[in-house]
C-alpha cells in the first residue's frame, strides 16, 4: 500500500490544490472487470493475454468522514463492487504487464460516475463528491505511473478516448471520456501510437520521472486471520433439478433458512442456479448481507455455456460454484476472468488444496463437507454434526455445504448448528474470504 496525505508534492508538479485529495493506493494481483474483454476488442491474442500479468490499482480516500457509509456500499453506485471490504474507494484502473510495457485496460470511478443512479444520495452528497473527487483520474494516473516506476516498467500505454469510445457499446459522455483518457497528452510527455488496431497514448516512464509523485510506502501487516477457525456456510439452491422435492417445498425451506440466519445475526453464501436466480436472489438480498452467487445456469455438467448464460442473468455476481464440484473445461482461469468472476468454490479434492488461495487472479475456495451423506442416509445427523465439529476444531478453514432440496435432513437443527459453529469459529461469507485473500496478498507486497 502507498499513501499521500499532503497536496504539496502534487502542487510542486503542477496540479492545483483543489485537484488533490488525501489518498491510499492498493495494488491487487487481479484483472480489473472487463479487462480481458477490452483486450479482445483490441485484437490482442488470447494466448498473449493469458501469458501476461494483471494488476488492479485501487484509489481510496481517507477524507470521507462527512460522507455516509452507504455511498461506498450501495451496489447501484459501486456497480463493479471493487471495494474489497474497505470504505473510501474513489476509482480503480486495470493494468496488463507485458514484459517491460504496461497497458491500461480501463479507468473508472463508480463513485463519481454512478452517483446519479441513487437519487437520494445524489441529493445529499453528490455535490460534495463531485467537488472533492472530480479530478480522480489525475491521481489515478499518477498512481499507475508510480507503480510502473517501482516495477521497472519502461512504457505505459493508455488507450485514447477515441479508442475507448469506439469499443464501448453503451451510450457514453464523449466529453467526460476525453477528459479522462486524453489527460496524458495534457500533463505528461506522451505520443499517440498504434498497437495493432488499437490507439494508445505511449508514456515513457524515464522521460516523465520528474512529473511523477512517488507515493510513500506504508508497510501494512497482512490482515490477521482470526484466532479461531474461519467457517463458510454455503447453500446450493437447486430446487428440484436433481430431486423430486417440489419447488414450493424448497421455497418454504429457503424462507425458514433466512429467518434462522436473521435470528442468529449471521450471513452466509447462497449459490443459486441461474435459471431460478431472478426469482430467488431478491428474497436472499432483502434478508441480509449474504453473498449471492451462481451455481451454474441449469446444473448440467455437459452444457459448456454456463458462464455465458449466467452472465445474461446478472452482471454483478462475483462468485461461481460448479455443480457437483466438477471442474469442466469451460472453467479455465481465463474464462472465469473473462466473464468477470473473482472467486470459484469447488470441493477440496477437485481443487487439490484445503485453504483458500489466489491463482491467476481468481480466489479459489475449497469446500470440505456437505449434507449429501445425511440426505442419502449414509450418516445420521448426529454423526454428521459431530464430524463437522471435530473438523472445525482441527482446521483453520472449513466450508460447509447445505442444499435446499435436502433441507428436511437438517433444517430443524439449523439454529443449533449455527450457534455451535459460531462458538467454534468466525463465520464468513465467500465474499469476505475473497476480500481477505486479495488484501492479504496486496499487503504482503512492499511496493
Amino acid at each position: 500500500m502507498k499513501v499521500c496525505y499532503s497536496a504539496e508534492p502534487f502542487i510542486a508538479k503542477g496540479l492545483r490544490a483543489r485537484e488533490f485529495f488525501p489518498h491510499q493506493v492498493i495494488a491487487l494481483r487481479k484483472a480489473y472487470p472487463d479487462t480481458f474483454l477490452q483486450f479482445a476488442r483490441r485484437s490482442v491474442e488470447t494466448t498473449n493475454i493469458a501469458a501476461g500479468t494483471f494488476w488492479q490499482i485501487n484509489l481510496y480516500s481517507s477524507r470521507i468522514d462527512d460522507l455516509p457509509e452507504e455511498v461506498f456500499r450501495d451496489t447501484t453506485i459501486n456497480w463493479h463492487r471493487q471495494q474489497f471490504g474497505l470504505l473510501g474507494l474513489v476509482a480503480a484502473g486495470g493494468l496488463f504487464i507485458d514484459g517491460r510495457d504496461a497497458y491500461v485496460s480501463l479507468l473508472q470511478s463508480d463513485l463519481c460516475q454512478q452517483i446519479f443512479r441513487h437519487p437520494q444520495l445524489k441529493r445529499t452528497c453528490g455535490s460534495r463528491i463531485n467537488n472533492r473527487f472530480r479530478y480522480w483520474y489525475k491521481l489515478l494516473f499518477n498512481a499507475i505511473l508510480d507503480f510502473a516506476l517501482a516495477h521497472d516498467i519502461e512504457h505505459v500505454f493508455s488507450p485514447t478516448a477515441a479508442q475507448i469510445t469506439r469499443t464501448t457499446r453503451k451510450k457514453i459522455d464523449d466529453a467526460l471520456f476525453r477528459q479522462i483518457y486524453d489527460y496524458p497528452l495534457t500533463f505528461y510527455t506522451s505520443r499517440r501510437t498504434d498497437v495493432g488496431p488499437a490507439e494508445y497514448w505511449e508514456i515513457p516512464i524515464s522521460e516523465n520521472a520528474e512529473r511523477i509523485v512517488q507515493l510513500e510506502p506504508r508497510i501494512a501487516a497482512r490482515p490477521e486471520t482470526p484466532p479461531s477457525s474461519i467457517i463458510c456456510v454455503y447453500h446450493d439452491i437447486e430446487e428440484n433439478v436433481d430431486t423430486d422435492v417440489s419447488p414450493e417445498s424448497c421455497g418454504r425451506a429457503l424462507l425458514r433458512m433466512l429467518e434462522i440466519e436473521r435470528q442468529q445475526d449471521t450471513n452466509v453464501t447462497y449459490n443459486i442456479l441461474g435459471n431460478i436466480f431472478p426469482r430467488v436472489a431478491p428474497r436472499v438480498a432483502s434478508a441480509g448481507e449474504h453473498s449471492i452467487t451462481f451455481h451454474s445456469y441449469n446444473h448440467q455438467i455437459d452444457d459448456l455455456q454456463q458462464l455465458a448464460r449466467v452472465r445474461e442473468v446478472d452482471l454483478q455476481v462475483k462468485g461461481y460454484r460448479p455443480p457437483r464440484s466438477v471442474i469442466t473445461p469451460e472453467l479455465s482461469d481465463y474464462s472465469l476472468v473473462f466473464y468477470n468472476f473473482e472467486w470459484l468454490m469447488s470441493s477440496a479434492s477437485s481443487l487439490g488444496f484445503d485453504l483458500p488461495r489466489l491463482e491467476n487472479g481468481i480466489v479459489k475456495i475449497p469446500a470440505l463437507v456437505d449434507d449429501y451423506s445425511i440426505a442419502t442416509g449414509a450418516e445420521t445427523y448426529q454423526h454428521w454434526f459431530d464430524r463437522i465439529m471435530e473438523t472445525v476444531r482441527h482446521k483453520s478453514f472449513v466450508a460447509i455445504g447445505l442444499h435446499d432440496c435436502y433441507s428436511e435432513c437438517w433444517l430443524d437443527n439449523y439454529f443449533d448448528l449455527l450457534e455451535s459453529l459460531k462458538s467454534s469459529g468466525k463465520l464468513w461469507t465467500c465474499d469476505q474470504v475473497l476480500n481477505h485473500t486479495y488484501l492479504n496478498e496486496a499487503f504482503s507486497d512492499l511496493h
